[in-house]
């Protein structure tokens, strides 16, 4: 059945593509006057794939040299090397893939937490999850690092800290104190491995974000978000529950931008029960 599921992804994702592509804004040269409609005002409506265009695609076009004077890459190598294929595209293309390609991400996460199907809806309005879409980052990707096998879902995660910073913290407690000190050094030594290969390749990269706090698009609670970080970590670790751990990591952050706070948004809808929960519990009288 598995390859089923993957050949469905794949449909969704060439035929979304194409329409992202044919119906969406997607020309780098602005707004296209050749588009529908459908209600809306392109002009109105701000450029798409911004943090593809100017940041991720001309970065990965001089690479290896992603860290230069100019670059607007913050994000650790190992999250950029699988996005080179994308950036051979054009701008439009490579912007709708993104859009795409997070937003089935972010699909695909939600189904396998069996998130209910109205509380996805509610997730993609009220998250911000859109935007990161509409703006081409990489939310959507590094969010499957909460699915994938721990040690290589650690690298999604970190290719983001202020998003799965604390998921990893996490996994990493939780691991020592079930199964000791080797498991969760086992567990964190492909991450060191790519952090140490990284800075020999790439030099100190994660110095160049030391200016990010001070961007006018963040919209981080540091330092007084830092409190409700530590109780729900703290949460997360003594009932051994991932949500409170996925609703944590924005809080410690000194700079995130609005739709990192979609995490918190799904850790928060994953307590919710679901509406056949809820009627079973209200028909049995526990809630009577």
């Amino acid at each position: 059945m598995k390859i089923y599921r993957y050949l469905v992804l794949l449909l969704f994702f060439i035929v979304g593509t194409y329409l992202v592509y044919i119906y969406l804004p997607v020309d780098a040269a602005g707004p296209r006057s050749d588009l529908p409609a459908i209600g809306l005002n392109w002009n109105d409506l701000p450029q798409l794939g911004t943090d593809w265009r100017f940041a991720f695609q001309p970065a990965l076009l001089q690479f290896p040299d992603v860290y230069s004077g100019s670059s607007l890459i913050y994000n650790p190598p190992w999250a950029l090397l699988p996005l080179l294929p994308v950036a051979l595209l054009s701008p439009g293309l490579g912007t709708a893939v993104m859009f795409v390609l997070n937003l089935l991400c972010w699909a695909y996460v939600v189904y396998r937490f069996r998130l209910s199907p109205i509380y996805f809806v509610v997730f993609l309005l009220f998250s911000n999850v859109i935007i990161n879409c509409w703006n081409g980052n990489i939310e959507g990707l590094v969010a499957l690092g909460l699915i994938l096998p721990q040690p290589i879902g650690i690298l999604f995660l970190l290719a983001k800290p202020q998003f799965g910073g604390a998921v990893v913290l996490y996994w990493v407690v939780d691991a020592w104190r079930s199964r000791g000190f080797q498991a969760a050094t086992r567990l964190v030594l492909p991450a060191v491995i790519a952090i140490l290969v990284s800075l020999f390749l790439f030099g100190p990269w994660a110095a160049h974000g030391a200016s990010l706090p001070d961007k006018d698009w963040n919209v981080s609670v540091f330092p007084w978000g830092v409190p409700a970080g530590v109780i729900l970590l703290g949460l997360s670790i003594w009932r051994r529950d991932i949500r409170f751990a996925m609703m944590a990591s924005p809080f410690f952050s000194p700079y995130l931008a609005r739709y990192t706070w979609s995490i918190v948004w799904f850790g928060a809808l994953l307590f919710v029960p679901r509406f056949d929960t809820l009627y079973r519990r209200i028909t049995h009288g526990r809630y009577a």
